[in-house]
């Protein structure tokens, strides 16, 4: 089963909760996927977390919106960065 809801993907599978992140530009994914012991790109990253998968969906998209309204951006430094990778 699978849920995308602002920007983070999540799906049960075999248990256990896999998340997808994909961000634009100024947001870094892999800040919120390492909460979670993942990893990946700025703008496209993953982890996985415990279920059940609606319990685990409304806690990843909670975080990932007040990771996203409080404000914190890549600087222009490393945007650029990014967008030569």
């Amino acid at each position: 089963q699978v849920q995308v809801s602002d920007g983070a993907r999540v799906a049960s599978v075999d248990g256990k909760v896999k998340v997808s992140w994909r961000t634009g530009p100024g947001i870094n994914g892999i800040v919120l996927a390492q909460r979670h012991g993942g990893g990946g790109h700025p703008r496209a990253s993953g982890a996985s977390v415990d279920g059940p998968l609606a319990r685990a969906e409304a806690a990843i998209v909670k975080e990932t919106l007040e990771f996203v309204k409080s404000g914190k951006r890549l600087t222009d430094q490393e945007e650029e960065a990014v967008a030569r990778m």
